[in-house]
């Protein structure tokens, strides 16, 4: 699946221009969703917290566009992020809000990614 991933995202020449999570939102998210007493869904503690991440790209295809991305965050440590999700804002953080709260292992978020643009498409 990550032969398949890697050869769209080689396939089109994409450059990529991410904007970094701030200091200021990774404190925050640190400190409210990595609350382990605070129970998600599952009644289990947060381990991950996903967000989207806003992304300038660049294709030889489609010119400059926005797209978003996903990151997975552990103890405020980015621990996966998988670049060009959405170009739509709103599908992007519903989807992060999701995976937070069904606390998806980011071992996973390639395949559920996959899973995901498959029915968009």
């Amino acid at each position: 699946m990550f032969k398949k991933l890697n050869s769209i995202a080689s396939s089109s020449h994409v450059s990529r221009a991410r904007s970094p999570i701030s200091e200021a939102a990774r404190t925050k998210l640190t400190s409210e969703m990595f609350d382990t007493s605070a129970p998600n869904i599952n009644d289990s503690p947060v381990r991950y917290v996903y967000v989207s991440t806003k992304e300038s790209l660049v294709s030889d295809e489609l010119g400059a566009y926005i797209s978003y991305g996903i990151s997975a965050l552990s103890n405020g440590q980015e621990v996966s992020f998988i670049s060009d999700v959405s170009t739509d804002p709103e599908v992007a953080l519903r989807f992060a809000r999701v995976c937070t709260e069904c606390q998806l292992d980011p071992i996973h978020l390639p395949d559920v990614i996959e899973d995901l643009l498959a029915d968009v498409v």
